[in-house]
C-alpha cells in the first residue's frame, strides 16, 4: 500500500523510497543526488505511467490555445452557416409586396386629447410622376453621385451600410435609420415598406432590394426612386420638386439645379435656402459633395465645376397644417414628432399616423378667448402673446397659444415655443430656491433699500426708486425688490441661481442663460421661451420634481405597424420642503404684492410672479393653482415682427396695463377661471420651515402696504451698452454724486405698474426661433427681433 503520496501541480502522484510524497515531476534525482530505485515490478510500471502522464500534460498545456482557436472558428463558421441558411429561408419567403399606403398617400391626422376630435392634418403632398426619358442625363447622374455612386455596379444593397445600420441599432445610437442605403434600398423603403425603425423592417428592406435588383433594370429602379423620394416643401418626386423650387419642368433643369435637387434629399427640411442662411450653407456643402462626385466619375469637367454657383430659388408656398391658433399647435406637434420621436419627414407626411395630443379642446378654446379678449383690434398682428399651460405632477401641455393664425412664411414662429423674450423678474424665484439650497430660510433678510452700487459707473435701483429696508425673502418675492435680490445673488453666487433655474427646466444654452458669472442674472437678463417658463414654474408646483413637458400622448399608424405611448417620469430637482416654502411665499404676490387682488379675482389660492423687462418691452405673468395647473403668459409688441418696442402709449391699452401685473395677468386670470371651472379648490402647501429648527409664531408682514399703480407715465432711460464692471461691495445706499445718474440704466425687471428699476445688464435678446430647423439667423442689431432662423 502506498502511503504519504500527494498530488503535485502537474496533476500526478510521485512517491519516494520512504513512502513520503515529494514534488518530483518527471524523474529528477531525489535528495542526495540519487535516483530512486524501483522496489518492484509494480513500482516500475507506476513510474512509467507517471512519465507518460507528465508528457501528456505538457502537450495538453501547449495545445490549449490551439483548441480554443479551433473551437472559436468552428463556432463562427456555424453561426455564419446558420445566418446564411436563415437568409436563404427569408429570401424564399419574402416576396416583393404591393405598394404601401405611404405611396398612395395615407395622411397623418392630429387629434385633441380625446383622440377623436381632429385638430389638423399633414396634407402637404405634391406628386407629379415623370418618365425617366424626360429626366436629363445630367440630373440622373447628379442623384447617383449624391446618393449611390456604386449604383450601376452593386446588387441593390450596400453591405457596409447595412452592417453599420445594424451595429448602430444594436447600440441604440441615432434614429435607427442610418446612412449607407443604396438608391434601391431607399426606393424599397419608401414605396413598399413602412417607416418603422426596426431590425425586422431592415431585413425585409435588404431582401426585397436584392429581388428588385434582379427583376427590374437600373433605369426602372432609378425612375421609381426619382418619382418617390421627398424633396421638402411637400414635393414628392423630381418633377414636383423642379416646379416647387425652380418653377420649371424637370426637362429644363440645368446641371447645377439638378445637383441641388440631388443634394436636398439628404435633409429636405434643413436645406431649403429660402428658410435662412444656415440652411443655405448646409445645402451648399452637400452640393459641393455632389458636384465633386460628378467630377470624380467623369460626368462633369473641372471647368464646369469651377463655374457652379448656388441657383436662384422661388420662395416656398405656404403649407398650413390647421387654421387659426391651432396651426401653431400642430406645427409644434410636428416638431415633437421629429425631435423626440425621431420620425422623418416622410414618416410624418405619408406614414398614416394617428397622433393623439395632450391638448384639451375646452381648455384650448379658453386660452384663445382669453388672449383675444385682451388684444385690441388695432393691435392685432403686432401685440404678440404666448400662453402655455401644463399639468402639475405630469408635464402634459393642455393649452398652447402661439399666435392668431399660423402662416409658414409670414408668421412661422410660435410665440409659445419659438420666440425668446427677456426673462425679467420671473428669474427671482430661482434665486429664492438657490438660497434655501444654500442653507438660507424663507425668512432670511436682505437690504432692500433703493440704491446698490456695483462698480464705478453701474448700480441697481428698485422700481419707482423705492426703498424697503431689510426684508425677508417672502416679501422680496412679493414686492419683487431688485436690490435685495441682487444682494442675495451676490451672497450665494450667481452660478447657484443659474443652476436652480436650469435644474427646474429653464434653457441651458439659449439667450445668455449659461453665464455663471453674471450677478444680474437674477433680474432676468437672459432670454427664455414661454414653454420654458411654464416648465420651470411647473417644477415648483410639482413639489420640486421636474417633468419634461410633452404634447403627444400616443401615436399609431393606420395599420398598427408603429405605436408610441408617452412615458411620464419625473426627476427631483430640489427638495419638496424648498418647493413648499417658496410656493407659500409666492402666494403673497396675489394678496399684497405686485399682483395684489389676483387671488380675489380668481377666487382660489394661487402662487404667482410678475415680470416686466427693459422699457416695458417684455411682460410676464407666471402662476399656478397648487397641484393643478401651471400657466405662463408672455407678451411683447412688434410692428414688423422683428423689433420689440416699448409698450407705453399703445392705442387701446392703458399705460398701467403694459406691466406683468397688467395685460398678462388679465389674460392669465380669464384663462384660469375657464380652465379650472368645475375643479376643486386646492390649498397652498403649509410652510415646511426649511433649514429652520422650529416654526415661526407668525408669518412675516410687509413693511409697507401695497400701493395701486399710478397712471402717470414713468420715464425709462435707454439701457447702457457698456459692460458691467465686476461687482464690488456697496459703500452707500445712495449715489455718491449727481454725475452718476448719467450712467443710470433702464428698468430691467420691473414687476409693478407704478415702478421702474435700473441695472447695468446687457441689452435683451429678442424673440427668435430656437429649434435646429430652421437654422439660427445672422447677427442682428442689439434689441431687435429675429423672425428668421
Amino acid at each position: 500500500m502506498l502511503r504519504g503520496s500527494r498530488r503535485t501541480k502537474r496533476g500526478k502522484y510521485v512517491v519516494n523510497e520512504s513512502g513520503q510524497g515529494r514534488g518530483n515531476a518527471g524523474g529528477r534525482p531525489a535528495a542526495g543526488g540519487r535516483k530512486p530505485q524501483a522496489s518492484s515490478k509494480g513500482s516500475s510500471k507506476s513510474a512509467a505511467a507517471g512519465w507518460i502522464a507528465s508528457r501528456r500534460a505538457k502537450a495538453s498545456k501547449r495545445s490549449m490555445p490551439v483548441r480554443i482557436l479551433r473551437g472559436a472558428l468552428i463556432g463562427f463558421a456555424s453561426l455564419f452557416l446558420l445566418a446564411v441558411l436563415a437568409f436563404v429561408v427569408l429570401y424564399m419567403a419574402i416576396d416583393i409586396p404591393k405598394a404601401n399606403a405611404q405611396a398612395t398617400q395615407s395622411v397623418s391626422v392630429v387629434y385633441y386629447a380625446d383622440g377623436k376630435t381632429e385638430m389638423g392634418r399633414f396634407t402637404t403632398t405634391n406628386r407629379d410622376p415623370v418618365a425617366i426619358e424626360k429626366v436629363p442625363e445630367h440630373v440622373q447622374r447628379a442623384f447617383i453621385a449624391a446618393e449611390d455612386r456604386s449604383f450601376y455596379s452593386n446588387r441593390g444593397i450596400s453591405p457596409k451600410g447595412i452592417a453599420r445600420a445594424f451595429i448602430n441599432n444594436f447600440k441604440g445610437e441615432g434614429s435607427g435609420s442610418q446612412g449607407g442605403s443604396t438608391l434601391t434600398q431607399q426606393y424599397v423603403k419608401n414605396y413598399f415598406l413602412t417607416q418603422d425603425k426596426t431590425i425586422t423592417r431592415k431585413v425585409k428592406e435588404v431582401v426585397i432590394s436584392l429581388k428588385v435588383d434582379q427583376e427590374m433594370s437600373k433605369n426602372q429602379i432609378l425612375e421609381a426612386y426619382l418619382n418617390n423620394v421627398y424633396f421638402g416643401r411637400g414635393a414628392y418626386g423630381v418633377q414636383a420638386a423642379a416646379k416647387s423650387y425652380f418653377h420649371k419642368d424637370v426637362s429644363k433643369l440645368t446641371p447645377v439645379e439638378g445637383a441641388f435637387l440631388a443634394s436636398v434629399v439628404n435633409n429636405p427640411e434643413n436645406m431649403d435656402p429660402t428658410v435662412g442662411p444656415n440652411s443655405e450653407k448646409r445645402a451648399n456643402a452637400r452640393m459641393a459633395y455632389t458636384l465633386n462626385g460628378m467630377v470624380s466619375m467623369g460626368w462633369l469637367s473641372e471647368a464646369e465645376r469651377s463655374k457652379a454657383t448656388m441657383p436662384t430659388f422661388y420662395k416656398r408656398e405656404p403649407v398650413k397644417y390647421a387654421d387659426g391658433p391651432e396651426g401653431y399647435v400642430v406645427a409644434s406637434v410636428r416638431q415633437e414628432l421629429s425631435r423626440k420621436l425621431k420620425l422623418s419627414t416622410t414618416d410624418i407626411d405619408r406614414g398614416g399616423l394617428r397622433i393623439t395630443t395632450t391638448i384639451d379642446k375646452r381648455t384650448q378654446d379658453a386660452a384663445v378667448r382669453a388672449v383675444e379678449a385682451h388684444t385690441p383690434v388695432v393691435l392685432q398682428g403686432k401685440l404678440h402673446t404666448g400662453l402655455v399651460a401644463e399639468k402639475a405632477n405630469n408635464g402634459a401641455v393642455v393649452a398652447m397659444y402661439g399666435g392668431a393664425d399660423y402662416d409658414p412664411v409670414k408668421a412661422p414662429y410660435s410665440d409659445a415655443d419659438r420666440s425668446m423674450l427677456q426673462s425679467a423678474s420671473t428669474m427671482k424665484i430661482y434665486a429664492a430656491i438657490a438660497a434655501l439650497r444654500d442653507g438660507k430660510t424663507i425668512d432670511t433678510r436682505y437690504n432692500g433699500n433703493n440704491y446698490m452700487r456695483l462698480g464705478p459707473n453701474s448700480f441697481v435701483q428698485n422700481d419707482h426708486n423705492k426703498s424697503y429696508g431689510f426684508q425677508p425673502i417672502t416679501n422680496m418675492l412679493a414686492y419683487s425688490i431688485n436690490t435685495a435680490f441682487v444682494r442675495l445673488n451676490q451672497d450665494i453666487g450667481p452660478e447657484k441661481t443659474l443652476k436652480a433655474a436650469q435644474d427646474s427646466g429653464m434653457p441651458k444654452t439659449l439667450g445668455g442663460m449659461n453665464d455663471t458669472k453674471e450677478i444680474l442674472n437674477v433680474l432676468g437678463t437672459g432670454d427664455s421661451r414661454v414653454v420654458d417658463q411654464a416648465t420651470g414654474y411647473n417644477t415648483l408646483n410639482s413639489g420640486g420634481k421636474r417633468y419634461d413637458r410633452y404634447l403627444i400622448s400616443k401615436v399609431r399608424t393606420y395599420d398598427e405597424s408603429y405605436s408610441y405611448d408617452v412615458k411620464v417620469e419625473g426627476e427631483q430637482a430640489y427638495d419638496k420642503g424648498i418647493a413648499d416654502d417658496v410656493t407659500w411665499a409666492l402666494g403673497k404676490t396675489g394678496v399684497y404684492g405686485t399682483a395684489a387682488g389676483t387671488q380675489y379675482q380668481l377666487n382660489r389660492p394661487l402662487a404667482a410672479k410678475t415680470g416686466t423687462a427693459t422699457g416695458n418691452k417684455y411682460i410676464w405673468f407666471n402662476g399656478f393653482t397648487p397641484g393643478q395647473l401651471t400657466t405662463s403668459v408672455g407678451m411683447y409688441y412688434s410692428e414688423d415682427g422683428r423689433t420689440a418696442k416699448p409698450m407705453q402709449n399703445l392705442p387701446g391699452i392703458p399705460s398701467e396695463d403694459v406691466y406683468g401685473a397688467g395685460l398678462p395677468r388679465k389674460v392669465w386670470v380669464d384663462f384660469m377661471k375657464a380652465a379650472l371651472q368645475g375643479q376643486e379648490v386646492t390649498k397652498l402647501p403649509e410652510r415646511s420651515y426649511y433649514n429652520q429648527n422650529k416654526p415661526q409664531t407668525q408669518d412675516p408682514l410687509p413693511s409697507s402696504t401695497y400701493v395701486p399703480p399710478s397712471t402717470a407715465p414713468t420715464p425709462y432711460p435707454e439701457r447702457s451698452t457698456s459692460s458691467t464692471s465686476s461687482p464690488s461691495p456697496e459703500t452707500s445706499d445712495s449715489p455718491e454724486s449727481s454725475s452718476s445718474s448719467s450712467s443710470k440704466l433702464p428698468s430691467s425687471s420691473s414687476s409693478s405698474p407704478s415702478r421702474s428699476s435700473s441695472t447695468s445688464s446687457p441689452r435683451p435678446s429678442t424673440p427668435r426661433p430656437t429649434s435646429s430647423s430652421p437654422p439660427s439667423p445672422t447677427p442682428t442689431p442689439s434689441g431687435s427681433l429675429t423672425s428668421a432662423p
